[in-house]
């Protein structure tokens, strides 16, 4: 495995090796990621040169082909913009630039732009409808409320009427039925 970590033991050369080595990393990181259709679920990509200078992930841990061999790293780590800005690694920055835009367009190609931007105008029309159909449930809901009320106090009513209905039945049963009878009462 690749350790590209400074160490304050380091002198001058041996910085300038690492810093080389680790712009080839993250170049080597962003050439597997397009090979594989993307970046991973869960891992960040720079989506600028300055983003790809100050990257830095150290659980990414992976096999890259660096130099033609393929080689196991554990992270990706900062680099300064001078050293990437050094003549001898102009061609890893425009790659490093080539690749990040190849991501781009693998994460999000205008197909899936324009398909995001439909769905979203379907969810926006789904919401709309969603709470139209949630406010007429109220209302049905309220006016199916009082017409209960208004029944019960028909109910309540009709339980009255029944009462005094059969109140006057029974006075009725009690008093005289003709009229000589009502007379000698």
């Amino acid at each position: 495995m690749i350790d590209v970590r400074y160490c304050k033991n380091d002198n001058s050369e041996t910085r300038k090796e690492k810093a080389t080595l680790r712009i080839k990393i993250k170049v080597a990181v962003l050439e597997r990621w397009v090979q594989d259709g993307g970046v991973p679920t869960g891992k960040s990509c720079p989506s600028n040169i300055t983003k790809f200078n100050k990257w830095e992930d150290e659980n990414l841990e992976m096999e890259v082909m660096l130099d033609g061999v393929t080689v196991a790293i554990s992270g990706v780590f900062p680099v300064s913009t001078v050293s990437t800005d050094k003549k001898k690694h102009s061609a890893l920055k425009v790659r490093a630039e080539t690749l990040i835009d190849e991501l781009k367009n693998i994460s999000n190609p205008k197909w899936l732009k324009k398909e995001i931007r439909k769905l979203e105008a379907e969810k926006k029309e789904a919401l709309t409808a969603l709470q139209r159909i949630t406010n007429e449930f109220t209302e049905m809901r309220y006016k199916i409320a009082v017409l209960e009320g208004t029944n019960e106090a028909k109910d309540g009513t009709i339980d009255n009427l029944k009462g005094r209905n059969a109140e006057l039945v029974r006075r009725l049963g009690q008093r005289p039925t003709s009229i000589h009878e009502q007379k000698e009462v």
